[in-house]
């Protein structure tokens, strides 16, 4: 009986030491747990604070929760609440006391209440931030853990978010051009008011279909797809970075004329294409008009210069036919004294006879030429410009006593309309010439140089007739402006020569003073775009 027992007591001795072993592990695993959490809690960059019933005031406070309210210690904070860290009022206009306790009740409630506050420092600065409220039962007491976050820089860079974005939408609906955006599968992705007015589409009815396909014309296409597979990857393309005039098609399906400015914009890792387009129809009619205008203003030039190239062709003339006549009155001497006609001496006659009417008909030739309504461009070099030019207006120089220099250094041809650079260097020289005649000029002389470089050619005509007077050089060139009203000027020529020189040789053309006279420089390129 006495053993039995004596079993017993060891047998619950042991059964004790067994549970007191389960306590003291989970004792020590308590402990562990505390001191994980009370380390995550301390070293949380987040403030970590809990409030407690039925006070709710603060009870525990991190070191991230002191130095973002500016409290000294953690004595301080526990004095304070919810109420006491924000300003009397939330943004939303109602009291901080009273929507905290609604706040605290929800989180009791659901387990958990996360929402924006703003709070507000001891120093009184208010801030925005993040609040997780989470209920918490320690010893059948039930409390909150607060985390609180500073957003006041993600609320300062979604308020730059929301002023860009508005400033931005101003933008594109008052804009008068249409912008729209193409995505990397080359649907529209972005359509503003001016769009919809432009090529007839609503935003509702154009969104997410395939760009090219609903506003360019169909043969443009091809070329498209072919290099659109380049722009996904790249975001690189003909287009991108560059101002293009292009035809579009409206809603209607009619075509009508644009400007195009391109950019690649990367969004979410994919190119995107942003379009700015402009309707130049109106331009385009003034331009077609204003072209018509230069060239009936061409055309008249050339009717207006017919009675001076009548009197060139007749200083050209008048040289050939004297040789002619004097030729043809030694025959009839000759028959007359009946002096012998040999067969030689008819040979020489024809001989000279021919080159005489040879001149005659190239001089035909050269003023037919420049009347023709329309010309071809021809490759043609600068020695077959200055003998058709001198062949013309030659004699007449010659004949006022004008000295006339030609140094022609260049070797390389030029294709263009030949009759329009003869028509400039007629005006030129003939210019030059009037005011060498008017000025009364002894040794009166012409220069006209042409030289090149490995881009362009270069024709300077001077003269030493005393040079443009400073005030009115930046008149020279204006239309109706003329320094020859005593000689009838018309005010057009450099006018002309400027607009020719410039819009269909594609060159330019200035003047200056040089060594008493004036010149004039074409510089043509030998190969233009």
């Amino acid at each position: 009986m006495e053993h039995t027992d004596s079993k017993s007591s060891l047998e619950r001795i042991a059964a004790l030491e067994k549970q007191l072993s389960e306590y003291q592990q989970i004792e020590r695993q308590l402990r562990e747990s505390e001191e994980k959490y009370r380390q995550l809690f301390d070293s949380s960059r987040d403030a970590l604070m809990t409030i407690t019933s039925p006070s709710w005031k603060y009870t525990e406070a991190n070191k991230a929760a002191l130095e973002l309210f500016g409290v000294a210690n953690i004595q301080e904070f526990t004095t304070l609440g919810p109420w006491n860290v924000s300003p009397l009022q939330q943004p939303d206009g109602r009291s901080s006391v009273e929507k905290a306790q609604e706040m605290i009740a929800t989180a009791i409630q659901e387990g958990s209440n996360a929402f924006e506050w703003e709070h507000q420092r001891m120093d009184g600065q208010t801030f925005a931030s993040d609040v997780l409220l989470t209920r918490l039962e320690l010893d059948g007491q039930i409390l909150v853990q607060a985390t609180v976050r500073d957003i006041s820089e993600r609320k300062i860079a979604e308020q730059s978010l929301r002023e860009s974005e508005e400033k931005f939408h101003s933008i594109t609906v008052s804009a008068q051009d249409a912008i729209l955006m193409m995505n990397d599968e080359g649907n529209i992705s972005y359509w503003n008011e001016a769009a919809e007015r432009m090529f007839g589409y609503s935003e509702s009815e154009i969104m997410g279909w395939p760009l090219h396909e609903m506003l360019a014309p169909e043969r443009f296409l091809e070329a498209h797809h072919k290099a659109f597979g380049h722009f996904k990857k790249t975001g690189e393309g003909a287009a991108v970075g560059k101002t293009l005039e292009l035809v579009a098609l409206k809603k209607d399906n009619t075509e009508f004329p644009i400007e195009l400015s391109l950019s690649a914009v990367m969004s979410n890792g994919h190119w995107n294409a942003i379009g700015i387009i402009r309707d130049i129809t109106e331009r385009k009619k003034m331009e077609l008009e204003l072209k018509q205008k230069e060239e009936m203003m061409i055309a008249q030039s050339k009717q207006a210069a017919m009675g001076d190239m009548i009197a060139m062709i007749a200083h050209q003339w008048r040289q050939p036919l004297a040789i002619m006549g004097m030729e043809i009155n030694n025959l009839i001497m000759s028959i007359g004294f009946d002096d012998e006609i040999t067969n030689d001496y008819l040979l020489k006659l024809s001989e000279s006879l021919n080159k005489q009417l040879h001149q005659l008909s190239e001089t035909i030739d050269n003023f037919r030429n420049f009347f023709m309504p329309t010309q071809s461009r021809v490759q043609i070099t600068m020695e077959e410009v200055l003998e058709n030019t001198l062949n013309i207006i030659g004699a007449s120089c010659e004949n006022s006593n004008i000295k006339l220099n030609v140094q022609n250094s260049s070797k390389s041809s030029l294709f263009i309309t030949k009759s329009s650079l003869i028509q400039v260097l007629l005006n030129i020289v003939g210019n030059a010439k009037d005011m060498l005649l008017a000025n009364q000029i002894k040794n009166a002389a012409i220069t006209v140089t042409v030289s090149e470089t490995d881009e362009t050619i270069s024709i300077s005509v001077c003269d030493n007739a005393g040079g443009i007077p400073e005030s009115i050089c930046d008149k020279i060139g204006q239309p109706y402006f003329t320094t020859k009203k005593d000689l009838n000027g018309t005010g057009l020529g450099v006018y002309i020569s400027r607009i020719i020189i410039e819009k269909h040789l594609f060159g330019t053309l200035r003047w200056y003073n040089k060594e008493g006279g004036a010149c004039f420089e074409i510089t043509l390129k030998i190969n233009p775009d």
